[in-house]
């Protein structure tokens, strides 16, 4: 067994075999089986606007990019002035 700083490292604890391969359905969090829903809620619910939602997303790239580039010409300006 190898050391770090002196002291002896853990070894690995195997798991039991219900623990190992837990199935698809079963959600730790709650501790039970969730519902099987054979159709996505969001796609077909009623008051989708897909046209805000679009211009909500072009919206917040633009935010970033332009955030992004504010930021990196900041940090530049920094390093040339300050230095």
């Amino acid at each position: 067994m190898t050391s770090f700083a002196g002291k002896p490292r853990p070894r690995a604890v195997a798991l039991p075999e219900s623990l190992r391969y837990p199935s698809q359905e079963f959600d730790f969090r709650l501790g039970t089986i969730m519902a099987d829903h054979s159709e996505v809620a969001y796609t077909t619910a009623d008051g989708n606007d897909y046209v805000a939602h679009e211009q909500t997303y072009e919206g917040f790239i633009k935010l970033v990019k332009y955030g992004t580039a504010s930021v990196a010409l900041i940090v530049i300006l920094m390093a040339i002035f300050l230095t």
